[in-house]
């Protein structure tokens, strides 16, 4: 099978993120001397995608890839925190990891889900107009006959609401963990959406953190930790807005945000559109769900007495959740007040670089793992392209070489994907 993104090139590439070659753990000089996990990487995808968001989010995602999470931790190292940090072992990226994002005095994690709660809220404040208007169009049903209804898509949201934290409390979660939890769910799926509407990327973001102001700083290990909380928590840290299966939440609204973006640039109303995502849901839910436990059947692992989630099923337990400094930390209150700085300055000055989508983003805890570098080339190359050739040559050229890169990869995966249900599933070869 051809290897075209270096997954099997050498025991130096990451096998669970694609074309990614970890430097630190390649070359003992680099861990020696650099503060934290990097690599590079040479799957093309990253940069397409890159290449086509806005250059003050990858400044900003550069800034803070280097500036918070190499160089000040160089800085602190030199002032006797982050001991060990520079020892090599062939795990050490993992090490250096651990210290930068969970440990102090940084905590950039907390620092970032701080930042998240501040997209949220400048976002609304900065916005409110809009959301005020749409809320009354919606009562009045004086929706613009250019969209959906509105007084349908509250309406949904409301429903959803209900349902939601319905299933939470049947499931054994208090009523005030399950409003939080929901609230959590809500907040994380639209940020997420933000950053990648605006920045073609997303993030990890664990719910845990914000539980912490109201379960206290730490929770026994189970079987002592409440049921209810323990699920509610795991159910807001990974599986149930996670990156890794990118969540039952967030993933539908990021198939369903595409769909109105490129059914607009073809010139297709959302109204259409919006039939369309309903009868892929249903078709999706029919066919989606039960081909999977069909799968999992055929290789076994229904009969593994595990959480029937492939990986991560333990994250958001104590162990996870009393290694957070929580959203009330310094850290996380710095990250809230950061966002706002930076919503402020680029909304009132034009030549201001930065925003904190981008910057949020360049803090998430996989960039290591996911080409250090990409942002910053991709800046570099983009800025020359508009700078030498006009947006003439980025919009003639440059856009469609991204998005046919991007084309080609997600044929070759529908592809592939195809062929194996075919092979491994119908077939049982």
């Amino acid at each position: 099978m051809p290897d075209f993104y270096g997954w099997l090139k050498g025991s130096w590439f990451t096998t669970w993120s694609t074309g990614h070659y970890e430097l630190t753990h390649a070359y003992p000089a680099i861990a020696n001397s650099v503060s934290n996990m990097i690599g590079i990487s040479t799957d093309p995808l990253r940069y397409a995608y890159f290449f086509i968001i806005p250059l003050d989010s990858l400044l900003s995602m550069t800034v803070a890839v280097f500036g918070v999470t190499i160089i000040i931790p160089q800085v602190l190292s030199y002032f006797g925190y982050y001991s060990g940090i520079y020892e090599y072992t062939t795990w050490c990226g993992w090490t250096k990891w651990g210290m930068i994002y969970d440990g102090e005095p940084l905590y950039v994690k907390d620092f970032q889900h701080g930042m998240i709660v501040g997209i949220l809220i400048f976002m609304i404040l900065v916005n409110w107009r809009y959301f005020a208007t749409t809320i009354r169009q919606a009562v009045s049903r004086e929706t613009p006959a250019t969209d959906v209804s509105y007084g349908l898509g509250y309406s949904f949201i409301l429903v959803g609401a209900i349902g939601l934290l319905g299933l939470f409390v049947a499931t054994g979660v208090e009523i005030l963990d399950a409003i939080g939890g929901l609230l959590i769910v809500f907040m994380i799926t639209v940020v997420l959406a933000r950053i990648r509407s605006y920045a073609a990327h997303i993030l990890q973001v664990t719910g845990e953190t914000y539980f912490k102001p109201f379960w206290g700083p730490e929770m026994p290990a189970a079987p002592e930790f409440p049921a209810g909380k323990l699920f509610i928590g795991t159910h807001v840290c990974r599986w149930g807005v996670g990156t890794d299966t990118y969540g039952p939440y967030y993933v539908s609204l990021m198939g369903t945000m595409d769909g109105f973006k490129v059914a607009s640039m073809a010139g297709i109303h959302p109204n259409t559109v919006f039939k369309l995502c309903m009868i892929g849901a249903a078709l999706g839910t029919a066919i989606v769900i039960p081909l999977t436990f069909v799968i999992w059947h055929n290789y076994g692992f229904m009969e593994l007495p595990v959480a029937k989630e492939w990986d991560y099923f333990w994250e958001g337990d104590s162990a996870t959740y009393n290694t957070r400094q929580g959203i009330q930390s310094v850290q996380g209150i710095a990250g809230i007040i950061w966002a706002g700085v930076l919503v402020f300055l680029r909304t009132r000055f034009l030549w201001w670089p930065m925003e904190p989508l981008g910057f949020a983003l360049g803090l998430d805890v996989w960039m290591p793992w996911s080409g250090t570098f990409v942002p910053l080339i991709v800046w570099v190359v983009k800025y020359a392209v508009i700078k030498i050739g006009g947006r003439k040559v980025y919009d003639e050229i440059g856009v469609p070489g991204a998005f046919g890169i991007i084309a080609g990869e997600m044929l070759g995966i529908i592809l592939v994907s195809a062929i194996n249900i075919v092979r491994y599933v119908a077939l049982g070869t």
